[in-house]
């Protein structure tokens, strides 16, 4: 009896494996590969550039967020900053304050991984959004560091 003991634990411990394979193998068929995770990303990215310039900035933001939470959990962290530019421009549009911070993080993101073009540009966009809020020393300083 023992012998058949095993035996039955033995293939029961397969069929678990077994069935356990089956299922890891059919979620990897159904779950998104990162290339889609990422055109999913720059899809709503663009959607939200093109809401925002129609003026639905807060739809703009929505889309901005989403492509932002799927562009970090991609670790694609320039695509990231580039979307938390995207979304500031979309809130600061919006009169939203936290426009500015998020400004701030894009463009030192974008430094820290050299992008100096886009650093830059970030930084010109938080100068206007200064300007915008009647600040225009904050603005001058940022847009003089835009220039340099």
């Amino acid at each position: 009896m023992e012998l058949e003991d095993r035996i039955t634990a033995l293939s029961r411990a397969v069929q678990e494996r077994v069935a356990e394979a089956f299922v890891r193998a059919r979620t990897r068929a159904v779950a998104p590969k990162p290339i889609d995770r990422q055109r999913e990303a720059l899809r709503l990215n663009a959607a939200g550039a093109r809401l925002r310039r129609e003026g639905a900035f807060d739809d703009a933001a929505e889309q901005h967020r989403q492509a932002l939470t799927l562009f970090h959990d991609l670790g694609d962290q320039h695509s990231e900053a580039l979307t938390l530019n995207n979304l500031a421009l979309a809130l600061d549009h919006a009169g939203d304050e936290t426009a500015l911070e998020l400004f701030e993080r894009a463009a030192t993101t974008l430094g820290e991984l050299g992008d100096e073009q886009h650093e830059g540009q970030v930084i010109a966009n938080l100068g206007l959004a200064f300007r915008r809020r009647g600040e225009t020393e904050k603005s001058e300083d940022a847009l003089d560091t835009a220039l340099t």
